[in-house]
């Protein structure tokens, strides 16, 4: 046989009868090859170079996209998240939990639902004196675990555009804040069993507090901005480029040339597995961030970036904004995309960042000043875990786990198999045990693709 189904036999000749288990387990480890660390990651490696000419081939060009285009590829990227399965439109038994008065503004305590029974955590801070409907901002928080939508440089942010004259909803993801119960309850992979990734569920629970802070009088539903960090960055990209809603995106520490960011995450042992939210299955199939960045525009686009971000390497973020430089600047709206790279800080949302953001917001939703950075006045700001602050009684977070595998089994229990195997049939000849401790040795190895092959030891009995 040759190609896939070829076994390739290397040592192929047998080694003496090991006397015992010990000498077996020595020949054995004789038999490892030489300079075997440096094949190790040879599975990664794999991956890592199929996702990047998988990535090099997606076709692109600088011009925007016409509205079947457009829709083609949000279907595909619907499709590659899975949400639109899960019910809609979602039930939300919205309540409001407590409010805390502050100059200038207050923060309503809201609970609502996403998932049956999976009740959500969230801060709306609503404008002192409000004459009018007002520009709002939804505020996706990444991946800040123990504190979340009250992480100090999100409270200041949220603040701050209060103070500015914007409505900010902040809600917790799940698995994290008020939702924290363990990383495992952000880590629901049980969804990609119905074909549902972990930024489906994002997506999903995005969907669901965008619906709410709509249905808030104060919100003028014409002018709504997005933003968030890591995470809430790449969330700011998805629900923007599905969502024309969304009037003026932020993402912050976000945005990635793909490729480069796959190459990172093996670096890093992709995140400890703590969450997948950044690879959705299927995705590098027919889309990278420039692709996203085609579905935005033509709405005002401000990318910010740390010029030092293990996670997120500026030089593949430079690229994603030369290549949106040049597609606004092709439709002859280039002052509707910015980039601000930040040399102070890394991995955040911090005073740098959030200055540009006022800046940007207050240009394309207020229609004041030039989009360049606002300064940020001095803030005060509670305790992440301040009681006063906490929407569910103290000691009660409410995990989002029990909420998600419910609706995953009620998706995977309404599907009929489409391939069903047959039962093997029971044995008829009892299972064959060989004496290893009288046993012959071979290395080979089976290669499964260019470059790739699976390394095995082949142990038969010494005798016939």
């Amino acid at each position: 046989m040759t190609g896939r189904r070829q076994f390739m036999l290397q040592a192929a000749a047998a080694l003496r009868p090991a006397s015992s288990a010990e000498e077996l387990e020595r020949q054995v480890r004789a038999l490892r090859p030489a300079g075997v660390h440096a094949g190790e990651r040879s599975v990664l490696d794999n991956l890592d170079g199929r996702a990047r000419e998988r990535l090099a081939a997606i076709p692109r060009k600088p011009a925007m996209l016409s509205h079947g285009q457009a829709a083609v590829l949000r279907n595909q990227l619907e499709r590659s998240l899975g949400f639109r399965q899960l019910p809609w439109p979602p039930d939300l038994q919205a309540r409001n939990t407590g409010v805390a008065g502050r100059p200038g503004y207050r923060i309503e305590k809201i609970v609502f639902q996403t998932f049956p029974g999976t009740q959500v955590p969230a801060h709306l801070y609503v404008p002192e004196s409000l004459s009018g409907s007002a520009p709002a901002i939804l505020f996706y928080t990444g991946h800040w675990w123990p504190d979340s939508k009250t992480h100090p440089d999100f409270q200041t942010f949220c603040v701050n555009m209060a103070r500015l004259g914007f409505v900010v909803f902040v809600f917790d993801a799940f698995g994290q804040g008020e939702r924290g119960i363990s990383q495992r309850d952000h880590r629901r992979t049980e969804s990609l069993l119905v074909g549902i990734s972990q930024q489906g569920l994002a997506e999903y629970e995005t969907q669901c507090a965008l619906e709410y802070l709509l249905s808030r009088r104060e919100v003028d539903p014409k002018r709504i901005g997005m933003t968030g960090a890591s995470g809430g960055g790449y969330n700011t990209w998805m629900t923007s480029a599905l969502d024309g809603r969304i009037a003026v995106s932020v993402p912050v520490v976000g945005t990635s040339e793909f490729a480069e960011q796959i190459h990172s995450s093996i670096e890093h042992d992709f995140y400890q597995a703590s969450e997948h939210c950044h690879f959705v299955a299927g995705l590098i199939q027919y889309a990278n961030n420039h692709e996203l960045i085609a579905l935005i525009a033509p709405r005002p686009l401000l990318i910010i970036s740390a010029s030092v971000d293990r996670s997120f390497p500026i030089g593949g973020v430079r690229a994603v904004a030369e290549y949106a430089r040049e597609l606004y600047g092709q439709a002859g709206i280039s002052g509707k995309f910015g980039f601000s790279e930040d040399s102070s800080a890394g991995h955040g949302y911090q005073r740098n960042k959030r200055e540009a953001s006022y800046g940007w917001f207050r240009r394309w939703l207020q229609d004041t000043g030039d989009g360049g950075a606002y300064p940020e006045p001095a803030t005060e700001i509670p305790a992440w875990d301040a009681p006063e602050l906490r929407c569910f009684p103290a000691g009660q977070n409410q995990p989002a786990g029990p909420g998600i595998i419910a609706a995953v089994r009620a998706l995977a229990a309404s599907r009929r198999p489409a391939n069903q195997l047959p039962e093997a049939p029971p044995p008829r000849h009892p299972m064959f045990r060989p004496n290893l401790t009288r046993a012959r040795v071979q290395r080979i190895e089976i290669p499964v693709e260019p470059g790739l092959a699976i390394p095995a030891f082949l142990v038969r009995p010494a005798s016939a």
